[in-house]
Parts: C-alpha cells; structure tokens; sequence
C-alpha cells in the first residue's frame, strides 16, 4: 500500500487465481475487502483506507497475477464536508497473505 501522487494504490499477489474468483469492495466508508474464491477455500484480507480517498471513484486491474486497486484522493472541496467516524472491522485467518 502506498500513495503514488494523489492516488492511494493497493497490490495483492494473486499469482495463478483467476480474474472471476476475485472480489473487491469497499465497506462503509474506508475498509478495502479483497476475496478469493473459486475452486479453493475462501481466502478474505482487508486493509482501512485512509479518510482522504474517494471510493467512489475507485478503479481495479489484474495484471500478470497482480491486483493493482487505485482509490483517488477526495478533491479539497469533498475533504471539507468529510465527517470523520469511527469504524470498526475485523477478518478471518486465511492461508499467507497477498498483499504486496
């Protein structure tokens, strides 16, 4: 995880995972939830976005067994009307981890 420009990019290693056995959301406001399924067991990590992104406007791509998830910074504008709230979350145990 890291911030390239005004963009907050996630990496996860998916090496021989399909593209359709993969979801990403996004709950609530800031919590990243990447899944794995298909013909394996279900394998869930997630990560807390920072406040200053805008979900809505995020964007996924697999490339060469690579996750890349962009989430843009909120505009000055939208980080004026943000609200901050606490939240809580919590994940399974899975098998190694995939993020980069």
């Amino acid at each position: 995880m890291y911030w390239q420009e005004t963009t907050f990019v996630v990496t996860a290693n998916l090496q021989g995972v399909k593209d359709e056995d993969v979801k990403v959301e996004i709950r609530g406001r800031n919590v990243l939830l990447i899944t794995v399924g298909g013909g394996r067991p279900n394998c869930m990590k997630s990560c807390q976005l920072p406040y200053n992104v805008n979900v809505e406007m995020t964007t996924t791509s697999i490339s060469n067994g690579v996750l890349i998830v962009k989430v843009p910074k909120e505009s000055d504008d939208q980080q004026s009307k943000h609200i901050p709230h606490v939240a809580a979350h919590f994940s399974r145990r899975s098998f190694g981890s995939f993020f980069s």
